[in-house]
């Protein structure tokens, strides 16, 4: 009996670590220069109203890359009747190469993403573009 037991809570274990999903889905990535950067949500798109955001750096090995000064600009161009957005997005360090924020997106449309930072004194840029929804 005690040999069942065990060999249920090794098969649940096992079960419980296969299932166990990633807090964040990427949305898109770049590569520049030997760096890429992900930039990832709850659900892997983006949306109207308040989300969580994530940004990833990392080199062609997939360890963490040492960056400074990053910064996230959302962009929304004027047309269609809005008047377009400048959003800043305050990025918290989270582990090296990673970063959280919170976005709160006011309206949809062909929002454009801008990454900046400094990697080794360099300074660094990568853009994106998403549909907001």
């Amino acid at each position: 009996m005690a040999r069942i037991a065990l060999v249920a809570a090794v098969a649940m274990t096992l079960t419980a670590c296969q299932t166990k999903t990633e807090p964040f889905k990427s949305l898109t990535a770049g590569t520049v220069g030997t760096t890429t950067v992900a930039f990832q949500t709850a659900d892997g798109r983006l949306k109207v109203g308040s989300q969580d955001i994530h940004l990833t750096f990392v080199d062609v090995a997939q360890k963490p890359v040492i960056t400074s000064q990053p910064t996230l600009v959302l962009t929304l161009a004027a047309g269609g009747g809005s008047p377009g957005a400048n959003l800043p997005v305050p990025l918290t360090e989270t582990s090296t190469g990673s970063y959280t924020a919170n976005v709160d997106l006011g309206s949809q449309g062909n929002w454009q993403g801008t990454v900046t930072w400094a990697e080794k004194g360099a300074p660094l840029t990568w853009s994106f573009a998403s549909m907001v929804l």
